[in-house]
C-alpha cells in the first residue's frame, strides 16, 4: 500500500509526516507543489492502479480555476497545482485523509465553501476535539482528534537560538501575496519597516516570489531574517514575543502555545473589524492599531511580553496515521 500525500509550501504541512512513515517503512509518494515540476497528472494516473492512500493538508476544492477568482498570484506561482478533489479524481485513493494546515479555521475560510466539502475524505484529522465536527460531518467520514500537524515530539528538533540579551522577538508576515499584488516588493518592506528592528526576528512564509522581499529587509533593516522553512512552531518556543502583521494560522498557533502575542490591526486585506471577530475566540491576544504604520512602543512590548497566555496546543500523533494505515493495508 503505497501513500501519497499533497500541498503547496507552507501550506504542504507533511513533510515530518512522511518522515516518520517512511521510517516506518511506509512508501510514500510526496507531492510539494512548491517543490514538484511539470504535470503531475500521468504520475497520479499511473498510481491510480495500484492501491493507495491519500493524505493532503491543502483546501479542498482550491483549483487554480478557483484561484484565479480570489488570490491570481497564487494561481500564476503554482501552475501545476492540483486540488484535492481534482488529485482523487485522478489517484482514486482507496482511503483519504485531511488534516489542516490552517489553526485559525482549520477547515476553511468560507470564500471556498471548503467545511461542506469534509464528507469528501474517510478520515478528518482534528487538532482539537472532533466531537461536534463529527456530528456535522456525518457518520461515513471519521473525524479523530489528533493534535497539530506543527507541533510533534516524535522527531524531536532543538530550539532555535535567537542571540542577545534583549527582548526576543519573532514577526511573522502573512497576508503576503496581498501585500505584494498592492505595494510591491520594496513597499511591502516600507509597510513592515517600523517592526524591523534589531532585536526581531522576521520569518516569511515559504511562497515562491518571496526571494526580493527578503533580499530588500536584509539590505535595508536591521532585523534579522530567518530562513522561510524554519519550524515556526520551534521559533515561536525560542521567542519571548511573537508579531504577527495580520490574523493567521501563526497567530492561532503562538496563542494555543502560550506565548504573549500581538497582531497589527489595520484594514489591509480585510477590516480591522472582521480581524477582529475572526480572532474573537483566541484569549490572550494583543492588538496594536498599525492604521499609521507607526512603531511599537518598547514600553509596551515589554508589558505585553510579561502577559500570562494559558496554552492548549497538543502534539499531533503521528501513529494514528500509522494505525490507519496500517488497518487498510
Amino acid at each position: 500500500m503505497k501513500v501519497v500525500t499533497s500541498g503547496a509550501d507552507s501550506e504542504y504541512v507533511l513533510g515530518d509526516l512522511v518522515q516518520y512513515l517512511r521510517s516506518n517503512h511506509v512508501e510514500v509518494v510526496d507531492f510539494d507543489f512548491g517543490r514538484v515540476d511539470g504535470c503531475i497528472k500521468k504520475k497520479l494516473s499511473e498510481l491510480s492502479h495500484q492501491p493507495t492512500i491519500y493524505i493532503t493538508s491543502a483546501h479542498t476544492t482550491l483549483s487554480r480555476r478557483v484561484a484565479k477568482l480570489i488570490i491570481p498570484r497564487f494561481c500564476a506561482n503554482y501552475t501545476n497545482y492540483l486540488a484535492p478533489v481534482e488529485v482523487m479524481a485522478l489517484l482514486r485513493p482507496r482511503i483519504s485523509i485531511f488534516t489542516p494546515h490552517d489553526l485559525l479555521s482549520p477547515y476553511g475560510d468560507s470564500n471556498v465553501n471548503e467545511y461542506s466539502n469534509l464528507d469528501l475524505y474517510d478520515y478528518v484529522l482534528a487538532p482539537f476535539s472532533a466531537d461536534e465536527l463529527q456530528q456535522q460531518v456525518g457518520s461515513a467520514t471519521k473525524c479523530i482528534e489528533a493534535g497539530w500537524i506543527k507541533y510533534h515530539t516524535l522527531l524531536p528538533e532543538a530550539l532555535i537560538p535567537l542571540r542577545g540579551e534583549a527582548l526576543k522577538i519573532v514577526l511573522f508576515v502573512s497576508m503576503i501575496q496581498h501585500l505584494q499584488m498592492k505595494y510591491g516588493d520594496q513597499g511591502m518592506v516600507d509597510y513592515l519597516r517600523p517592526v524591523l528592528k534589531k532585536n526581531v526576528y522576521v520569518k516569511m512564509p515559504a511562497w515562491k516570489g518571496i526571494e526580493a522581499v527578503e533580499r530588500l529587509i536584509r539590505e535595508q533593516t536591521e532585523a534579522t531574517l530567518v530562513d522561510a522553512d524554519t519550524s515556526s512552531i520551534r521559533l515561536i518556543q525560542a521567542a519571548d514575543l511573537v508579531i504577527s502583521s495580520t490574523i493567521s494560522s501563526i497567530l492561532a498557533e503562538s496563542i494555543y502555545f502560550g506565548k504573549p502575542s500581538i497582531c497589527l490591526l489595520d484594514d489591509e486585506g480585510e477590516s480591522a473589524a472582521v480581524k477582529q471577530a475572526k480572532m474573537a475566540h483566541l484569549q490572550g491576544l494583543t492588538w496594536f492599531p498599525y492604521f499609521d504604520r507607526q512603531e511599537l512602543p518598547e514600553d509596551f512590548l515589554l508589558e505585553t511580553a510579561q502577559r500570562k497566555v494559558t496554552g492548549r496546543l497538543q502534539p499531533f500523533d503521528f501513529d494514528i496515521v500509522l494505525s490507519i494505515i496500517e488497518k487498510h493495508s
